[in-house]
């Protein structure tokens, strides 16, 4: 074996000589070769000999036990895990590891090969072994070796007496004379270092990084101290200044002149905390008001990065190597660290903009435990791609091990912030209206680790100044073709704009928002944001602290009325500024915005009114009316109001015609044609034509209306000119809708950056559609999303084909039906404080639904009702068990005893009678619908009194579902078991007088009717139906009898047909005249009680 191949090694990469001074440099690729080494004594420990006496053996091991180069402090150690790991090595072996001979030794001798070769009858290890243990200290300690003990005890000393006497016996000197004896030391070591030199004749090893190492300390260069390596121009700098210290140290003692410095200082004044505290409190607030980012200080030592660059190896025998970026990586997964490392620092020295070079030259380090090293590439990397997330969490932990928290858990938010998990969840939860708390709620859900306040917040505001920006810039765009397109249809640059203004919160009128629409592109011009607090500021005040360095978000402090106006007048003048003259605006019927931006901007700006605007204000004129006129029902009122719009609309432009037709509208309903125009009057050409839109197709009559009328309309025809030149906010509506989406009304993003970020989000989706979101992941540096996109295009077309159906005649006809829907169902539900609750319960002869009333009781709160009634036929033997009548000889008997009975009509009539003295009846009862209400409506039909009956009563709530509602889980719901449940204790039942009062007991007692009533009230109309729907089953179900015993029809279709009205001969005839289409038309069709079917296919 050469020497050449125990200095260079075989497989390029460190030398031999060089491994094994890794185990001072705490390398761990020696130990993954399955090497091991002894622990290295402390040189204070080694037996001491003079130079002339000492073996070079002795002298490289004393000299490299001198080198060891002392790690950072780290939060483990890993020498007992070490050794307790090398102690499990060696049982395993079978050999005794044996100590391996001196380097310098085996350098200068030529027989070691020899010597190598013919050791195979006895182990290596066992003569290194016996070598280790034959050598034994032959000397004492030198003093000098003592004198860490020395000074330790002294220290300890030292610190048992008070600290007045140890300053007291300070020695001025005594630091020089330890200083001079350091000199001497590094003397000694430098001469050690040159007689090194001086034996060995290798030329390969004199080359080596060691011998280089070795000569600059003989030189003088560099020296060795507390196992430091320290540079001689530090050395230089001390001796100078301990010659100098010397010097000025002639005339008085170090305390002394200590004592003198002090005095001077304080002056002689008492410095006393309190003092020192109010001065600190004050700079903080000077350097609180006048900076934005708090004083540098604070983080100065933070941003301190001790690791700068990177070292690479000074001689590297694979900086030639064709592929070393692909070469290292194969020798890291083969496990060879050091020429994995070698690889790496060729590929970056070859291309230093090989970002996952550096990346994979940082993670090699780390895992060789340099972590120095590690940091230097990794921030490299870092440079070179900032986004890189394997290379920020390995440099957090990096730093981690080198103590540096600060730094580590900077770089934890920059993965964080980079991360694709968390980095597009900010925009998503902008754009859908979430807050930080349904977003960590949403996440937490799904098993995913929530984000912390901070961090959200950090994110929101750095899309929010993104999103800002996009929004500003989009409306620059539209305001230059807002600008274009009106030259080009009037000529000048005089544009129209519409404004309005949106709440965030109206329980808290705190914060609005105000758009500016141009009429002819339909896109945001502008935008504005009023708030009247600040939640930093509001949260400082409430805790008595000094507010944090911010930006305050409160911008108005005047009424929650004037915040309209105000960002009107500042919206118009700042695009007077820009170079946009707008010189007419449509608003709402405020006055004020108007006449402050006369006053404020230009005189001479026009306002026009908004058309829904002025809907609204003839709406709630007309229902003004209502309370007057009983006779104008909702129905006739929006009749006006689409009579009133229709003439709007078709006299655009042209206020006389306005003027003109506008009495019409008080006379054409009440059949008075002399104001009326051919044009849109059909009674010019048929005199007999019916009103399909006013009651029984017929005009009113009613001459105090029609006064009342006339004079509300006559109010109009002076606004003529206003009414003529109507334009429409109803874009703003649309983009306050938007912003509502964004920030809900439930959730108060107001008086922060938080409701600003969205408004701005919303401004764009309104001028740039959904796919805002791919152009703000692009300005933000993340990636556009191709989930995003596909969504995000499938929205804006949508959204294009929701347009294009709204204008249709068909879209409006069907937005016009349900809106007369909503309206019978808001109708159909009064409020609950607007009834009268009466409760009711029937006795009848048996329990089918034909059965006939044998008693009738009712209870208001007021006076109570109650009724015996001939049966028409015999009382069956279960209805006479339970309820403990009978019908005998015409005369209607209890338990033996007569009672005063009369006829079903005249019980029927008291009973109109009894609920006409009160308004909006609402009949209570229990299980009423399913057999109460059907028992008394068929009775009230064969009397003719159904009508006279409808006109007392709104509607009914069955208690059986109110109570499963509110008391769920119980086992039973009959009256009876209700009333021993929860009263515990019962009643004479089956008595129609007893049932109402029982019943009366139970609600009040434990039903809140206020907050169900909504839930279990039932309108009037839907018994009503019901009951027709019911007599139409009966009739026409026989005739289906044959398709269903055919099997053509089930029972379930046949019952809906025969409820909606249609019997076999009507199916008959639909199928002669068009076939199966004749029969989906039939069935789709609206009859009597309603459709059999809306579905087409179905049907």
């Amino acid at each position: 074996m050469a020497m050449r191949n125990l200095v260079e090694g075989e497989c390029g990469g460190s030398n031999s000589l060089m491994k094994l001074t890794s185990h001072f440099t705490q390398d761990r690729g020696l130990r993954q070769e399955n090497f091991s080494h002894g622990r290295v004594q402390h040189p204070q420990q080694m037996p001491g000999r003079p130079i002339g006496q000492s073996t070079e053996n002795e002298l490289v091991d004393e000299f490299l036990s001198s080198q060891r180069i002392t790690m950072a402090p780290q939060t483990f150690h890993m020498g007992g895990l070490l050794q307790e790991m090398r102690e499990i090595e060696e049982a395993e072996f079978k050999y005794t590891p044996e100590r391996a001979p001196a380097i310098a030794e085996l350098a200068s001798s030529d027989s070691w090969a020899q010597e190598f070769l013919t050791t195979e009858g006895d182990s290596p290890s066992e003569k290194w072994s016996s070598e280790y243990l034959s050598e034994k200290p032959t000397q004492t300690l030198a003093p000098t070796n003592l004198k860490w003990a020395e000074e330790y005890l002294d220290h300890t000393e030292a610190h048992t007496r008070p600290w007045e006497e140890e300053f007291k016996e300070l020695d001025d000197t005594k630091w020089l004379d330890e200083f001079s004896s350091e000199r001497e030391q590094n003397k000694d070591l430098s001469d050690t270092a040159k007689e090194l030199l001086g034996s060995v004749n290798d030329p390969k090893f004199s080359n080596s990084e060691f011998m280089k190492f070795v000569k600059r300390i003989g030189d003088g260069e560099i020296t060795i101290e507390n196992n430091d390596v320290i540079e001689l121009s530090q050395q230089d700098k001390a001796e100078d200044w301990a010659q100098e210290f010397s010097v000025n140290q002639a005339g008085k003692s170090l305390v002394d002149q200590w004592e003198d410095e002090y005095a001077e200082m304080t002056g002689n004044q008492d410095v006393t905390d309190e003092n020192f505290w109010e001065k600190l409190q004050k700079h903080w607030e000077d350097v609180d008001k006048t900076t934005n980012d708090g004083h540098p200080w604070l983080t100065e030592f933070e941003q301190t990065d001790p690791y700068k660059e990177y070292k690479f190896e000074e001689e590297n025998p694979l900086i030639d190597h064709e592929n070393p970026f692909q070469a290292g990586i194969d020798k890291l997964q083969e496990g060879d660290i050091p020429n994995a490392v070698l690889l790496f620092e060729a590929a970056v020295q070859k291309n230093e903009q090989h970002a996952e070079a550096w990346q994979y030259l940082g993670t090699t380090q780390a895992e060789n435990e340099q972590e120095p090293a590690a940091i230097a590439a990794l921030k490299k990397c870092l440079e070179l791609n900032s986004s890189n997330l394997t290379a920020l969490m390995s440099l957090a932990v990096s730093y981690t091990n080198e103590s540096l928290a600060g730094h580590a858990c900077q770089t934890l938010k920059l993965w964080l912030k980079n991360n694709p998990k968390y980095s597009h969840m900010v925009p998503a939860s902008i754009h859908t209206g979430l807050g930080e708390r349904q977003v960590n709620g949403f996440l937490s859900t799904l098993n995913i680790p929530p984000v912390s306040h901070r961090m959200f917040d950090q994110r929101q505001n750095e899309i929010g100044t993104i999103l800002e920006e996009i929004a500003e810039k989009s409306m620059k765009e539209w305001t230059e073709k807002e600008k274009s397109m009106t030259k080009e249809c009037s000529g000048n640059d005089d544009i129209t704009v519409a404004v309005d203004a949106g709440w965030q919160k109206r329980e808290v009128v705190a914060d609005r928002h105000c758009s500016m629409i141009g009429t002819r592109t339909g896109m945001i011009l502008d935008y504005s944001l009023r708030s009247r607090t600040c939640r930093v500021c509001v949260t400082a005040r409430r805790m008595k602290k000094i507010p944090k360095v911010h930006t305050c978000r409160k911008n108005y402090s005047g009424s929650s009325k004037a915040m309209e106006a105000d960002m009107v007048v500042q919206m118009v003048a700042d695009a007077r500024i820009k170079g946009t003259n707008i010189m007419t605006i449509v608003g709402d019927e405020d006055a004020t915005t108007i006449a402050r931006l006369r006053n404020k901007v230009d005189k001479s700006i026009i306002k026009l009114s908004d058309s829904n605007h002025v809907k609204k204000t003839l709406g709630k004129s007309l229902f003004a009316l209502r309370n007057k006129h009983s006779r104008l029902t909702t129905k006739i009122i929006y009749y006006f109001m689409k009579c009133f719009n229709f003439l709007v609309a078709q006299a655009r432009g042209r206020p006389e015609e306005i003027s003109k037709n506008l009495p019409a509208l008080s006379k054409h309903p009440f059949g008075d044609h002399t104001s009326c125009d051919p044009s849109w009057c059909q009674s010019f050409e048929d005199s007999s034509m019916k009103f399909r839109s006013l009651p029984y197709g017929k005009p009113l009559k009613d001459k105090q209306l029609q006064a009342s009328l006339s004079t509300l309309f006559s109010n109009y025809i002076t606004q003529s000119e206003k009414l003529a030149k109507l334009e429409s906010t109803q874009g703003n509506e649309s983009f306050n809708n938007t912003v509502a989406s964004k920030a809900p009304k439930n959730r108060h993003y107001g008086s922060s950056g938080s409701l600003g970020y969205r408004v701005a989000a919303s401004v764009i989706q309104k001028n740039k559609g959904h796919k805002y979101l791919v152009d703000a992941n692009r300005t933000a540096g993340l990636s556009p999303g191709v989930h995003t996109s596909k969504v995000s295009t499938l929205r804006d077309l949508q959204y294009k084909k929701r347009k294009a159906i709204a204008i249709t005649k068909k879209a409006k006809l069907r937005r016009l039906e349900l809106k007369t829907e909503r309206t019978s169902r808001i109708e159909a539900s009064p409020k609950h404080d607007s009834v009268t609750e009466i409760f009711f319960d029937i006795e009848a002869t048996g329990l089918s639904r034909s059965s006939h009333i044998t008693q009738l009781a009712a209870k208001s709160a007021a006076e109570s009702f109650s009724r015996f009634v001939l049966p028409q036929h015999q009382i069956t033997p279960k209805a006479a068990e339970i309820t403990g009548l009978t019908f005998e000889n015409g005369q209607l008997l209890s338990k033996g005893n007569v009672l005063p009975a009369v006829h079903i009509k005249k019980c029927l009539n008291d009973f109109i009678s009894f609920l006409e003295k009160t308004k909006n009846n609402v009949l209570i009862g229990h299980n009423v619908q399913t057999y109460d209400c059907v028992l008394l409506y068929t009775s009230l039909q064969k009397c003719n009194l159904l009508d006279k009956f409808k006109s007392t009563v709104i509607g009914f709530i069955d208690t059986l579902p109110l109570f499963k509602l509110s008391h769920p889980g119980l086992n039973s719901y009959s009256q009876t078991n209700l009333f021993e449940t929860f009263m515990n204790k019962s009643y004479d039942a089956h008595r129609a007088d007893e049932d109402v009062d029982a019943l009366c007991t139970l609600v009040n007692k434990n039903i809140e009717l206020n907050v169900h009533f909504e839930k279990v009230y039932i309108p009037e109309c839907v018994i009503s139906d019901k009951f027709k729907s019911m007599k139409e089953l009966h009739k026409n179900l026989p005739s289906l009898k044959l398709l269903i015993d055919r099997k053509i029809l089930s029972l379930g279709m046949a019952r809906v047909i025969a409820s909606s009205g249609l019997c076999l001969e009507h199916l008959k005839l639909a199928f002669s005249r068009n076939g199966c289409k004749g029969i989906k038309d039939l069935f789709t069709e609206k009859s009597g009680s309603g459709y059999v079917s809306q579905n087409q296919k179905r049907s």
